[in-house]
């Protein structure tokens, strides 16, 4: 690339990736597009992260005063780690990885070059979903307006990922967007949707540019266990109802979808808490669903034409949900 017009920041979270930190690391450092500015964020890691990621930047001495490593007093979560990277930003674009991932050699040259040519706000580039026995190619989608790619990120789908997209910083200042901390999972859900609101234009990069590693044990979004699937039901849950509030007086056509998966969601982790006597998960739903100001809630009842068991099931946990509830409240 003959021309670097500006300075690109790569914003990397950190946590427990001591087995991919490596390779994600020599992906950036590896970039052919050389101005740019490294922002790790060690959100209170307990292994050897940050160690083995200094230990690699000794490799890279001409890369030495791009490379910022931020560190958090307490683990904060995933979100505050993304705020905290954009908050220290100098660049006038940033792109975000995850520290479980990498990229290709070119990515970043690929994206400037396509956002100098077209002056659009946001590029997003394609990738692979990498699983422990074979890869999937993940293309983006074009829409013909934005209102279509806003409704398209609504749903719950890859498509409202935050990674593979160089993104005009300003969209995060002159507007104030930062993730809810707290939220470890679909905190990009909240995000990703308001600046492409905000963005003059959005537009989209045929190369494949992105690895999304799918095997790290360690990562939120490849937990199998019942508890921390509720855990992730839970969080994208409120990350929706996080860009509900942010939609609410930007459309009828977004409200109506956004409150079509919120019932879902909310349909099914009401239901398992109940089943499963779990009284925090029903009361942690319970308080973000109360809040939405919906003309029509439904109301969960079991289908007791198929299953009459389960119905019986349903009211006696729910009973005992209740009477849990209202003990904890006259104990106080």
């Amino acid at each position: 690339m003959l021309q670097e017009p500006y300075l690109v920041s790569i914003l990397i979270p950190v946590f427990r990736v001591e087995n991919y930190i490596e390779r994600c690391g020599r992906s950036l450092f590896n970039q052919t597009y050389h101005n740019l500015e490294y922002i790790f964020v060690d959100d209170c890691s307990p292994d050897n992260s940050i160690k083995l990621l200094k230990k690699i930047i000794l490799d890279y001495p001409e890369r030495n005063g791009q490379i910022k490593i931020l560190r958090h007093e307490r683990n904060r979560g995933l979100a505050a780690a993304r705020n905290t990277a954009v908050a220290a930003a100098r660049g006038e674009f940033v792109v975000h990885v995850d520290s479980d991932d990498w990229m290709e050699p070119q990515a970043i040259e690929w994206l400037v070059q396509k956002q100098v040519m077209t002056n659009a706000d946001i590029v997003t580039g394609n990738s692979w979903r990498h699983f422990s026995d074979h890869i999937e190619t993940v293309n983006v989608n074009e829409f013909d307006t934005k209102e279509d790619e806003i409704l398209a990120y609504i749903k719950p789908t890859l498509q409202h990922v935050i990674w593979s997209r160089l993104i005009r910083r300003s969209l995060y200042t002159e507007h104030g967007i930062k993730a809810l901390e707290g939220t470890n999972i679909g905190e990009d859900w909240q995000v990703v949707p308001q600046l492409v609101y905000y963005a003059h234009s959005s537009i989209c990069l045929h190369q494949r540019i992105y690895h999304y590693d799918c095997t790290n044990e360690q990562s939120y979004m490849n937990e199998e266990s019942v508890d921390k699937q509720r855990i992730r039901h839970l969080q994208d849950f409120q990350s929706l109802y996080q860009l509900y509030q942010f939609l609410y007086d930007k459309g009828h056509r977004y409200v109506d979808l956004a409150e079509h998966y919120l019932d879902r969601y909310a349909f099914q982790l009401l239901y398992d808490a109940v089943l499963s006597c779990n009284l925090k998960l029903y009361q942690d739903t319970k308080k973000v669903y109360r809040d939405i100001p919906q003309k029509h809630h439904f109301k969960i009842v079991p289908n007791t034409r198929f299953n009459r068991y389960v119905a019986y099931s349903y009211y006696l946990a729910l009973a005992y949900l209740k009477f849990n509830e209202l003990k904890a409240k006259f104990a106080k």
